[in-house]
């Protein structure tokens, strides 16, 4: 009987076992040679994984906006650029993309980093702050959006309608029940490991802003607002020999590590 008990519980555990893949991350980004690049002299702009840009590998000093949960799309004013550093097909200034996220839905449309952003909903789009935050209220509200967009090494215009039914979610997991767990997403990743892993797992997260002044929301390059704390309440993960997690703040990059060890129960605000 125990055997066959044994064998019952190893089907179940082998079935239970999950692996979801999802794309995860920004869009890369190949490197553009902008109006004063020369022969003699070539310069090449480029942008990271977080949008920022670069002349040559070395970082300019060029507010990014960025709105990574609903559109996924970063913006850079191009005009806070020497014309002799900006792109020829934003020679006159424009909002850069300097980011995009995979599954963007204005990256699913065609867009790239590099191209330009030209209108939104029939307004010019000339301040990146409040153009993020046109993209987010359209987005949590769901409507649908008529963008317009210089495509890089394009002169002409084009109109696209898009529309973020969701919010953005990456998600790779391999999980085997009682065992082993690990998860990967955007926001960050985490890793457990222990006789009874993953048998209780709840989670709740929600994030809380605060106003900025506008000088301030300018220099950070956000649209107004900033993630202040995040209020977490953890539950399960009994018995977890190993639980390590690293995450992310989407909107400034920065990143926290925590390492348990014998880890039985966890509570609490994130300040």
């Amino acid at each position: 009987m125990s055997r066959i008990l044994l064998a019952a519980a190893l089907l179940g555990a082998v079935g239970c076992g999950s692996l979801d893949v999802a794309s995860r991350g920004a869009m890369p980004s190949d490197l553009l040679e902008p109006i004063g690049s020369h022969p003699e002299e070539p310069l090449l702009l480029g942008c990271d994984d977080l949008g920022n840009l670069s002349l040559n590998g070395q970082p300019l000093d060029v507010p990014v906006s960025r709105e990574p949960s609903r559109f996924g799309v970063g913006v850079a004013d191009a005009s806070e650029l020497p014309p002799a550093w900006r792109p020829v097909h934003a020679a006159r200034g424009g909002l850069l993309i300097t980011w995009l996220h995979r599954q963007s839905p204005l990256a699913v449309a065609g867009v790239r980093p590099f191209d330009v952003l030209l209108a939104i909903d029939g307004e010019a789009a000339d301040d990146p702050g409040q153009a993020t935050q046109r993209l987010l209220d359209a987005g949590e509200l769901e409507r649908e959006v008529e963008v317009v967009i210089r495509k890089r090494g394009s002169d002409t215009p084009e109109t696209l309608h898009v529309r973020s039914e969701a919010a953005l979610g990456d998600l790779g997991r391999i999980s085997f029940p009682f065992l082993f767990d690990r998860r990967e997403s955007a926001a960050g990743d985490a890793f457990s490991l222990g006789p009874l892993s993953t048998l209780v797992w709840w989670r709740a997260r929600r994030e809380l802003h605060h106003e900025l002044r506008p000088d301030e929301a300018s220099s950070l390059g956000l649209p107004g607002f900033a993630s202040h704390y995040e209020q977490r309440l953890e539950w399960g993960a009994l018995g977890n020999l190993v639980h390590w997690e690293r995450t992310r703040d989407l909107r400034t990059g920065e990143e926290r590590s925590c390492l348990r060890l014998l880890w039985l129960l966890s509570f609490g605000d994130d300040l």
